[in-house]
């Protein structure tokens, strides 16, 4: 089987590579590097901050349904989204669930006499 040729990224193969050069260096508000830049901290810290959010929200989902309903009410009420993760993040899913706080209670039904 035959391996399929990669292409080479656009600007080398059309010959443009130096014109795209030439614009970033320009110094015009458009330019590509100027907008896509970011400094390497600020773009650590930032990953690294969706990943904690990432964990904590798996985190609130293995407790279960109900605590997942009282993050959100307290969010909804004004509480920080990573505030109200972090608070959840302490609970232990095995003892939520031991405890019967992982799911609503059940509705009881009684039987109406016709």
């Amino acid at each position: 089987m035959a391996r399929e040729k990669r292409r080479p990224p656009a600007g080398i193969a059309d010959g443009t590579s130096e014109n795209v050069r030439a614009e970033q260096l320009d110094g015009s508000e458009d330019s590509p590097t100027d907008r896509n830049f970011q400094p390497l901290g600020d773009l650590t810290a930032a990953i690294t901050a969706e990943l904690r959010r990432q964990r904590a929200a798996r985190h609130l989902h293995r407790l279960g349904p109900r605590p997942i309903l009282e993050a959100l009410r307290q969010v909804e009420a004004g509480g920080s989204i990573d505030d109200v993760l972090c608070e959840y993040q302490r609970l232990d899913p095995t003892t939520v669930r031991a405890i019967g706080a992982d799911d609503f209670p059940q509705i009881p039904i009684y039987e109406v006499p016709r």
